[in-house]
């Protein structure tokens, strides 16, 4: 790596208190984007802090919601003007779960940890244009068959204003999530989206 490349880090700042000692506050906490250097392909990728162990830090990654974990050194605060993803906030599908519950879910962070797949994902990788990720990922299989999804087919249609065909090849549904006058822009106009009753 040549020197332009250097990764500077910097997670604590010391701050004198008033007895003259030195007390160490942490910047990197849960919550807070981060990024840090793909050793593997060289690029800066983005992410955002989900747990702290030690010196360990979990991240959920910006371009794939994969969870990885770092030591703390390889991380730094990403810079205030860098641009959030777009993303349907847990309070609101924590809301949208209270009003039509899940009758295959037990508890909400069984809903959150064990069925992401169906709703967080899916509307996330919709906000911020990833429809071939939707389309080639096996993940999402269930919304090219939606009929058989039915609650999942309704989130979705409440949170984005689109509906899903009851079944549909890859084609169909990539016709269905992006605008007619450019195949490579999503449907959706909005940053943030709010479900509709």
């Amino acid at each position: 790596m040549n020197e332009q490349m250097t990764y500077k880090v910097e997670l604590t700042e010391t701050y004198p208190d008033l007895l003259g000692s030195s007390e160490v506050k942490r910047l990197i906490t849960i919550g807070k984007r981060v990024s840090y250097l793909c050793k593997l392909s060289n690029v800066i990728m983005h992410a955002r802090v989900i747990n702290i162990y030690l010196d360990n830090v979990f991240v959920r990654n910006e371009d794939d919601l994969s969870i990885t974990d770092h030591k703390s050194t390889d991380l730094e605060l990403v810079s205030a003007d860098i641009p959030e993803p777009k993303e349907v906030s847990h309070k609101d599908l924590g809301i949208y779960l209270m009003l039509y519950p899940f009758p295959e879910a037990k508890s909400q962070i069984e809903w959150f940890n064990n069925w992401s797949d169906y709703h967080f994902n899916p509307l996330y990788f919709f906000l911020n244009g990833q429809v071939e990720r939707l389309l080639n990922d096996n993940r999402f299989a269930w919304m090219k068959q939606a009929e058989e999804f039915p609650y999942f087919k309704l989130l979705f249609e409440r949170f984005t204003g689109l509906i899903l065909p009851n079944c549909c090849s890859s084609l169909e549904l990539k016709k269905c999530l992006t605008t007619s006058d450019n195949p490579d822009e999503v449907y959706c106009e909005d940053n943030q989206m709010t479900f509709s009753l």
